[in-house]
């Protein structure tokens, strides 16, 4: 389905899509690239917009450090945020600590320092947060959470929220 987008809209677009290129996340990266060279069948300049908005960017020099290897299939873990369901794998926390972990994963977010998880920890019962790098063996289960999801997002907004307060 094709969405008309005004030249504001379109602009707003190509910076979004700038950021996400530079993102340590490939799938996000190259969906990101699919749909600039898709925008830039009518908007040629897409592109050089994108060169622009990265040769501006000051966080460019940042986000060019070795990227950590990852030992988990991302574009799975992407599904499995999107479509509500939990997941298990082996993790290594910061001070080498390994242990088992079945969560159900609500959002992958990109702070400078690389690519985390976001999810509910059922261990726990209460939100956690992990470095997907760190993650390993991880499977996907059959189970699905979809009438949970907004409620559990809710509530770890609001963990967030009164943290930082």
């Amino acid at each position: 389905m094709a969405v008309a987008l005004d030249p504001v809209e379109r602009e707003r677009l190509v910076a979004g899509l700038a950021d996400m290129l530079l993102r340590r996340d490939p799938v996000l990266s190259k969906q990101a690239g699919d749909m600039l060279t898709e925008l830039s069948a009518t908007m040629p300049e897409a592109h050089d917009l994108v060169r622009l908005h990265h040769h501006h960017d000051g966080r460019i020099g940042r986000r060019s450090m070795m990227r950590p290897a990852l030992r988990v299939d991302l574009a799975a873990l992407h599904r499995a945020c999107a479509e509500s369901h939990a997941i298990g794998f082996s993790y290594k926390d910061l001070n080498g600590q390994e242990t088992s972990r079945r969560v159900l994963p609500l959002a992958i977010v990109h702070p400078d320092h690389g690519i985390k998880l976001v999810a509910w920890c059922t261990l726990r019962d209460a939100p956690r947060t992990f470095f997907v790098h760190s993650m390993t063996d991880m499977q996907v289960d059959p189970e699905r959470f979809p009438e949970k999801r907004a409620d559990l997002i809710a509530a770890v907004v609001s963990d967030i929220d009164a943290r930082y307060a």
